[in-house]
């Protein structure tokens, strides 16, 4: 789910400043075996901490809090991530911050932004809750090597990149729409269009199969 979203509900306590309950964009964090996703401080939490000057891992510990966070909100069904949020700089966030500005637009962020570390996630499966330890989620993208090729063999052609999401989606995407792939994993593409992030659910397999498979969508 975490894949196939890139929106949820945070919430973060109530004796922190201008705590509350933010809908903010994520990215998962680059690097292997990440369990960690990168989003823009919220604007009502600008107060509650700065990053820190150097270029370290993040904030110090006095500037972590614990809060949960909702994909793709506060659903019975969603999923529910108890995180660690530590506030880093624009440098920290590097080429994260890069992507989820392409995500989600560089107009919404807030100049700072919050390393949210996943210490347990749960979901309902079969009419039970599971749950799972945040040190066993490996949310490492295969196809991170290549995504960024990849990404430009949907982008080279804007208007057969809208006939497959469209088709993708079930209804009518067009250029007006200005779609953009911006993220690719096996299972799938993620595409900005004017009125948000879409999602196209597709089988790419590895980094060997991924591009025949895109070619193959996109000529669809």
């Amino acid at each position: 789910m975490l894949r196939s979203c890139s929106g949820g509900v945070l919430e973060t306590p109530e004796d922190v400043t201008r705590a509350g309950v933010f809908r903010v964009g994520y990215v998962i964090a680059s690097g292997q075996g990440a369990g960690r996703l990168i989003l823009p401080m919220p604007q009502g939490q600008r107060q509650w901490a700065r990053p820190q000057n150097s270029a370290g891992a993040g904030g110090s510990p006095a500037d972590e809090l614990d809060g949960t966070f909702s994909v793709p909100d506060e659903g019975e069904q969603s999923l529910h991530l108890h995180v660690t949020l530590a506030p880093i700089s624009d440098a920290q966030a590097g080429a994260d911050a890069d992507r989820w500005c392409g995500y989600h637009g560089r107009a919404l962020t807030t100049g700072a932004w919050l390393s949210a570390t996943i210490a347990a996630a749960r979901v309902r499966a079969d009419g039970a809750a599971l749950v799972v330890a945040g040190d066993e989620l490996d949310l490492t993208n295969p196809l991170a090597a290549v995504q960024a090729a990849l990404l430009r063999v949907c982008n080279v052609d804007r208007a057969a990149l809208a006939r497959a999401v469209g088709g993708g989606l079930g209804r009518l995407v067009s250029a007006a729409d200005e779609p953009t792939a911006v993220g690719i994993d096996p299972e799938g593409v993620h595409v900005r269009l004017r009125s948000g992030v879409a999602r196209v659910a597709l089988d790419l397999g590895g980094a060997d199969s991924a591009e025949r498979h895109l070619r193959e969508w996109l000529s669809l």
